[in-house]
């Protein structure tokens, strides 16, 4: 987050003030949300953290608790929830991109790359944690840098297309992210990229109870602030969709439950999915889930076709 959209609170650290996307003044405190305070912008809706930490103190923070270890994302259970989305992922790729060579940012599980390397793309990876970066390339045998994406160096290398599914929320400043994905892609080349809907029927509806409410998403999108953040990088809209998948309607139902209750999350309490992992590895449990997939695929069908589902996913351009 740069200078211009802070100010120094009592004790010399930051807080939002301004709008990081729109610049518009005056962000309203959204309170007592499962991930913390955050700000929420009245003009393009774009929302983030109200923390004192600076960013990268609350990205490395969010790391070491969510992505530290590799067996939540590594697992079968996992690949089950993820399947979904690949499909939905390797769907709009193959649309604007029927081969050639992408560079995937926090690769998280592995499941995206395989499913693209067995579709015949290029693949190189970059993945913050060593934990996982490591176990990856022992997976995939791919090429893999480990660190933070902004800070390696990659010389004059570039790609037919960026990817990164579920990063851009966890960053410490989107719009250095995104003028660095704009460097390693050809001229006219493409970045597809997935993140939380703000905008989304779930994240009205719920309030400060939204799954997207996490510790480790410092921002949360809506369509339009993601619009104005692609366009200051670099980048033009080509598409927005807003999928709607299954694993996001059990959060959903998780979230619902906790606010009849009266609670939100308590910090250090594991992520849903996380725990939906666990549940379906067994047979009943897939069985489970398959029936919740015939069960919301009518309600998930309308969201996404009222640009109202839980994720927003977007197909840009090199401008």
């Amino acid at each position: 987050m740069g200078s211009a959209t802070q100010r120094a609170g009592h004790d010399g650290r930051q807080r939002n003030t301004v709008c990081e996307c729109c610049e518009a003044p005056g962000m309203e405190l959204v309170d007592d949300t499962a991930g913390g305070n955050y700000r929420k912008c009245g003009v393009c809706g774009h929302e983030s953290q109200d923390s004192l930490l600076p960013a990268t103190d609350q990205f490395e923070s969010a790391q070491r608790e969510h992505f530290g270890d590799s067996s939540m994302c590594l697992g079968t259970a996992m690949h089950v929830l993820e399947r979904e989305r690949i499909v939905e992922r390797l769907r709009v790729i193959s649309k604007y991109l029927p081969a050639g060579s992408i560079v995937e940012i926090g690769p998280g599980s592995g499941n995206t790359a395989q499913a693209l390397t067995d579709r015949g793309y290029e693949l190189a990876l970059v993945e913050h944690s060593p934990v996982l970066g490591e176990a990856i390339r022992e997976r995939l045998g791919l090429e893999t840098w480990v660190g933070e994406f902004e800070q390696i160096d990659f010389g004059e290398r570039t790609f037919d297309a960026y990817a990164s599914f579920h990063v851009l929320e966890h960053v410490a400043d989107e719009n250095a992210h995104l003028a660095k994905e704009a460097s390693m892609v050809r001229p006219e080349g493409y970045a597809f990229i997935a993140t939380p809907n703000a905008g989304s029927a779930e994240h009205r509806v719920l309030g400060r109870h939204s799954p997207n409410y996490s510790s480790a998403h410092l921002r949360l999108f809506t369509a339009e602030s993601l619009e104005r953040a692609l366009l200051a990088s670099g980048w033009k809209l080509v598409e927005l969709l807003t999928p709607s998948y299954t694993d996001a309607h059990l959060r959903v139902a998780t979230a619902s439950l906790r606010a009849i209750r009266g609670g939100t999350r308590a910090a250090g309490e594991p992520q849903p999915r996380a725990s939906y992992a666990g549940a379906v590895a067994s047979r009943p449990g897939q069985l489970a889930l398959s029936a919740a997939r015939v069960l919301t695929w009518p309600l998930r069908a309308v969201q996404y076709r009222a640009g109202m589902g839980n994720e927003l996913m977007i197909v840009a351009r090199r401008a």
